[in-house]
């Protein structure tokens, strides 16, 4: 390990494990607290690679107050090939976010183009764990800005290939690139099942009861797209190759937004959705951007098709395949502002798919 900065050179962070029970966190950096003055001195870069953790952040944790404002963002920074595995709660293979529910605080990060995380893993065991392949956040509060980084290439065993957004959190995408993630790949490099948003998932929802309040005051997740791309992204067995929502738990209320303000969904795979998968009681707002060009019907027929490489071209099976820009169902919402679908293929519903109790509702105002 080599964690050193001179005037002009790198910080590494390498090669470093946690894993002395099932629920050690951050491979790389567990960061709960102080100051961290990152970069100033240096002209970097900041390489966080190789490192493994069995539950939590292979690359970085990020728990409680801490931040990583804007103004931190004055050297590259590298989360490359961080892994986390061993267990059926493991997530976040590069950075995982979380709240500190004792102390009441959450943290936040800025991801701007200095950024790259890129070929980091989740993995879990069986059909459980091994959610967010780059990066995961959980917890009321916990805020995530992208605003010009890169998060490729990553892989998660079941949901969030590219960036994971569940338990009340919140994610806003500014500029910056989601691409060629992969949501369903197994330790074995098999496909596998129930696995979804390859490039994004949003789900889940932070319950708080203090004794005055009954019930619990439910917060829930939010993803907001201003600009950006999300592309080329693939969920082969499940669906939502761009983006997945989803509430769960079979709570009744609204809670997982996805609101689109401007940039594009385009060019991703799913066996269900290509491009965008509402399920149960989520909620999508599209006032402006593009979903276009993607691809419903792309997936396995069986728990032993291949394992295919971002980048490689899949093949397209008759087992899903329905709505090959958005597929709303399951008591989810679709409110169509403005933005355009365009170009987009599935075996059923090529530009949009409503069954189940969904609900779709276009207008221009």
């Amino acid at each position: 390990m080599t964690f050193a900065s001179n005037n002009a050179g790198a910080v590494n962070i390498t090669n470093n494990n946690a894993n002395l029970n099932i629920l050690s966190q951050g491979g790389g950096i567990h960061w709960s607290g102080g100051t961290w003055n990152i970069g100033f001195g240096s002209t970097g870069p900041l390489n966080i690679t190789g490192n493994t953790a069995t539950h939590l952040g292979g690359g970085l944790v990020m728990n409680g107050n801490v931040h990583w404002p804007a103004s931190k963002n004055i050297i590259p920074v590298n989360i490359l090939d961080n892994h986390v595995s061993g267990n059926s709660g493991s997530s976040g293979g590069g950075i995982h976010m979380s709240r500190n529910t004792l102390a009441n605080q959450s943290p936040s990060l800025v991801l701007n183009s200095n950024w790259t995380i890129s070929e980091n893993t989740a993995f879990g065991t069986a059909f459980s764990g091994g959610t967010g392949g780059g990066i995961t956040t959980a917890g009321r509060m916990t805020s995530l800005t992208l605003n010009g980084a890169l998060i490729s290439e990553n892989r998660a065993h079941i949901d969030g290939g590219g960036v994971n957004i569940t338990a009340g959190s919140i994610f806003t995408m500014q500029t910056g690139y989601i691409e060629e993630n992969i949501a369903g790949a197994d330790l074995n490099n098999a496909i596998s099942e129930f696995a979804n948003g390859g490039g994004v998932n949003v789900s889940g929802f932070y319950s708080h009861q203090p004794v005055s309040e009954v019930p619990a005051v439910l917060y829930g997740s939010v993803f907001n797209m201003h600009g950006g791309s999300i592309r080329e992204n693939h969920a082969p067995r499940g669906g939502g190759g761009g983006v997945h929502l989803m509430i769960g738990s079979g709570v009744h209320n609204d809670l997982v937004f996805f609101n689109m303000y401007g940039g594009d969904i385009s060019e991703n795979t799913g066996g269900h959705a290509g491009g965008v998968w509402l399920q149960d009681r989520g909620v999508f707002n599209m006032n402006g951007g593009f979903i276009s060009d993607n691809i419903a019907g792309v997936g396995p027929g069986s728990h032993s098709f291949p394992f295919y490489p971002p980048g490689a071209v899949l093949p397209v099976a008759n087992r899903h395949g329905a709505g090959g820009g958005v597929n709303v169902c399951c008591m989810a919402r679709f409110y169509m502002h403005g933005g355009t679908i365009d170009g987009n293929t599935a075996r059923v519903g090529g530009g949009l798919y409503l069954a189940h109790g969904g609900r779709i509702q276009t207008w221009d105002e």
